[in-house]
């Protein structure tokens, strides 16, 4: 891959889209992981520092610390205004309804915040949300209906989790990021491979060979392409009934 003609292309892209849709802020979601980091950095190369500005939503009673001083971290070194906004208190008073929720729905509940709050002060600054999903989640379906997947624009939507690390050493993110392994920070613990069982190396590589039409018969690649046919319908809008 041409790290610096694809990741130019992307920035083109995304200037060209606020420029037709007459918007000129940016609001993202910075978790201090990979995705959010390179999409902050091509935000600031698309429209510029002063009209991005980062939300940071930690769920402070999980201690990932690390991740929100990784992502102090990048708006410091961009120079984008950021806010601190913790998740707890907003989180806590779900408990007051009526049903007992399952460990899943508690898990999509934080996505679902975070995209609240992302379109609360977007609506408020007269700004875009800026998605950070990649394909590999996007084709998998790992990511949230209405949470974390929903956005106004997906500067990295057509990269592959391999090649959004490849293009990040490129263009110089923090070292400790590019090694940190994938989480969606969803609960104590949580990584991104362990809940796929299987790696994003090896996950991109089935995914590629889908693209192609060639059809995988690994036992493991089996399970990768159920996953992807079940999960379709998550990246479809609502099914309209027709009269």
């Amino acid at each position: 891959m041409n790290c610096e003609k694809v990741y130019k292309k992307i920035v083109q892209e995304t200037k060209n889209y606020f420029k037709k849709t007459g918007f000129k802020k940016a609001v993202v979601g910075i978790s201090g992981g990979l995705d959010s980091a390179l999409v902050a950095f091509v935000l600031v190369d698309a429209i510029g520092k002063k009209n991005v500005h980062a939300l940071l939503m930690p769920e402070v009673s999980l201690k990932r610390h690390k991740d929100t001083e990784h992502a102090i971290r990048v708006c410091n070194e961009l120079g984008i205004e950021f806010d601190i906004v913790p998740i707890d208190i907003i989180l806590s008073t779900f408990n007051t309804v009526p049903w007992r929720q399952s460990s899943l729905a508690k898990e999509n509940l934080r996505s679902r915040i975070r995209m609240v709050l992302l379109y609360l002060f977007a609506n408020s600054k007269n700004a875009l949300v800026v998605g950070t999903s990649n394909k590999s989640e996007r084709m998998l379906g790992y990511f949230t209906k209405y949470g974390d997947g929903a956005s106004d624009i997906l500067p990295i939507g057509s990269l592959l989790k391999t090649e959004v690390l490849e293009i990040a050493k490129w263009r110089g993110i923090d070292k400790e990021i590019l090694k940190k392994k994938p989480s969606a920070g969803l609960r104590k613990g949580q990584m991104d491979e362990k809940d796929l069982k299987a790696t994003y190396s090896y996950i991109d590589k089935i995914i590629s060979q889908l693209d192609k039409n060639k059809k995988p018969k690994e036992k493991k690649a089996k399970a990768i392409i159920k996953r992807i046919n079940e999960n379709k319908h998550k990246l479809q809008g609502p099914f309209l009934v027709r009269i």
